[in-house]
């Protein structure tokens, strides 16, 4: 059912009720949900976002509800241990914030321990072990970076005039330094282009070379796990965490209420950050962030999009470079 429109907002109560008795890997299934949409400056209404009831409070002389919300992922934070030690843990400073991302990747993905990689033999040549040497030392900065040990990144809205007042909106976001400079070091680790030689695309393309060459008992199990590090990256590209953690609920646990697309794709939201603000300035990309910033609510939400889908991206790139020092770390006497 509807509730009252306010500053462009319209909040919708959903329900989606268990029907009968079914397994599930999660602690709880919610069945009401709160959806909310925005009008934004160009007119155009969207989901500001979308929550499960996680408890509600009805105040009978004041006729109040009070309704607490959690987001998706929350579900996944509840139900799931992380599924190995995080990754590059001595260059990490808030582990609780890896924690929370690897049990997100660890539902997604089911990923293996990138410890379990068996040691390649000492096939690969000086400049190529270089090379996935480098890879780990970009890879450890991003796991030191100050971002992604932040301990939160976002922003609140409020209406301190009431439901019919304008929004107020309050950032909590590092600093951009910080911000640029983790987009840098993401750079570096995502880059396609035959210039980044240390990239996770050139290291995963040297392992994979060097492990089809290794006629061993770990061949199969070698190719396997690059395989599945490989699609994960791919996918992360296309479709944000949160967007994956929405679509297996809905396949997996019927959570309907799930089911909605985000606007930007975490590749399209590197192009305009990086390319438009942090890293270069660039006409095209410069003015695609600037639609974002009409709107004081877009600006701060497309941001908040931005730094999740390449958190994402940051963590995995961080898991595969445990694996290339498994890879090489421990060498197998020929």
């Amino acid at each position: 059912m509807g509730s009252p429109e306010s500053a462009g907002h319209r909040f919708e109560m959903l329900s989606d009720p268990v029907r009968g008795p079914r397994r599930s890997r999660l602690s709880m299934l919610p069945q009401m949900f709160m959806r909310v949409l925005r009008t934004g400056a160009d007119g155009i209404e969207r989901i500001a976002f979308i929550g499960y009831v996680n408890e509600s409070q009805h105040d009978v002389g004041t006729k109040i509800s009070t309704v607490n919300l959690r987001a998706p992922e929350s579900l996944i934070l509840e139900s799931f241990e992380p599924p190995f030690p995080i990754p590059l843990a001595e260059h990490v400073t808030a582990p609780q914030v890896f924690e929370f991302w690897w049990k997100q990747l660890g539902y997604v993905f089911g990923l293996p321990d990138p410890r379990s990689f068996p040691p390649l033999p000492d096939v690969l040549e000086d400049e190529e072990r270089g090379l996935v040497e480098r890879y780990v030392q970009v890879a450890s900065r991003l796991a030191g970076s100050g971002l992604l040990n932040a301990l939160s990144e976002g922003f609140n809205i409020s209406q301190p005039e009431g439901l019919g007042g304008p929004e107020e909106i309050t950032q909590n976001f590092s600093r951009d330094d910080l911000q640029a400079g983790f987009a840098v070091f993401l750079r570096q680790c995502a880059s396609t282009d035959t210039g980044e030689r240390a990239s996770f695309h050139r290291v995963r393309g040297i392992l994979d070379r060097a492990a089809a060459a290794t006629n061993d008992e770990f061949r199969g199990e070698r190719l396997g796990q690059l395989k599945a590090w490989r699609s994960a990256a791919a996918t992360l590209h296309r479709k944000s965490l949160n967007q994956l953690i929405r679509d297996k609920l809905v396949a997996e646990e019927q959570l309907r209420a799930f089911a909605y697309d985000e606007e930007h794709a975490p590749a399209d939201l590197l192009r305009i950050y990086n390319y438009g603000d942090l890293i270069h300035w660039d006409t095209e990309r410069s003015a695609e962030l600037a639609a974002f910033e009409r709107d004081p609510f877009t600006a701060s939400d497309r941001r908040l999009a931005f730094l999740d889908g390449a958190s994402g991206l940051a963590h995995l790139y961080i898991g595969f470079a445990e694996l290339a020092r498994a890879a090489i770390g421990r060498l197998v006497t020929a």
